[in-house]
């Protein structure tokens, strides 16, 4: 083999020039493949530091696993209390859990973090309301669906009271099947504050007024 003045002897052009993308080693082309390079995609951010993209790498399995939840934290409300906001489960409706109430019963409720006289200076006539639901007309599946809509409706939009009309259950021997509705539902929702039986120019206590917490 010929050897140079270095001293290092001298390869065929062939063995010695680089490999480039569609050539072997001998200088020989190769057909291009039309199948695309399969590498695995980029979990990180475009633009990312050092230390953004191993925070993100050492994450971002767990943020998309199908068993992470996500839970938005509220701030404190106006009321006083930290609280969870989020969009509440309710059973599917069955006939049996919920008890008919009586139509003259007066109901009053209030989240711990409400003091009776607020809830008293809250509820005092007149009580103006921005959304309305009657519910005369439905049968109490309906209404189950019904009552589920509006409250997340008025908290979605920040209404913060409305009310509901149930009747009194003047067709069923004075016990009100959609009042009970109305109460299970009531009871089950995460962003109510509070409710009482509305005066009785509003619908007495065949209607309930409610106040609902701060959208944030």
């Amino acid at each position: 083999m010929p050897i140079n003045k270095d001293n290092k002897p001298n390869l065929p052009r062939s063995a010695s020039r680089p490999k480039k993308d569609g050539q072997l080693s001998s200088g020989k082309k190769t057909a291009p493949s039309d199948e695309p390079s399969e590498s695995p995609p980029s979990k990180t951010p475009e633009n990312a530091s050092n230390d953004d993209q191993i925070v993100w790498e050492q994450h971002i399995d767990q943020l998309f696993s199908p068993d992470h939840a996500v839970r938005l934290l509220s701030p404190v409300d106006d009321d006083g209390e930290l609280y969870m906001s989020n969009t509440p489960h309710y059973p599917p409706y069955d006939a049996d859990r919920i008890d008919s109430i009586p139509g003259v019963e007066t109901l009053s409720y209030a989240h711990s973090s409400m003091s009776p006289s607020r809830l008293k200076k809250l509820f005092s006539d007149p009580y103006p309301v921005d959304q309305t639901l009657d519910l005369h007309h439905l049968f109490a599946p309906a209404a189950y669906a019904a009552c589920q809509s509006f409250l997340l409706r008025a908290y979605l939009e920040h209404d913060r009271r409305c009310r509901l009309i149930c009747g009194f259950g003047h067709h069923t021997q004075g016990h009100s099947r959609l009042k009970g509705v109305c109460v299970f539902v009531l009871k089950r929702c995460p962003f109510v504050l509070a409710y009482q039986s509305a005066a009785p120019k509003d619908g007495g206590t065949g209607a309930i007024n409610i106040y609902l917490r701060k959208k944030t």
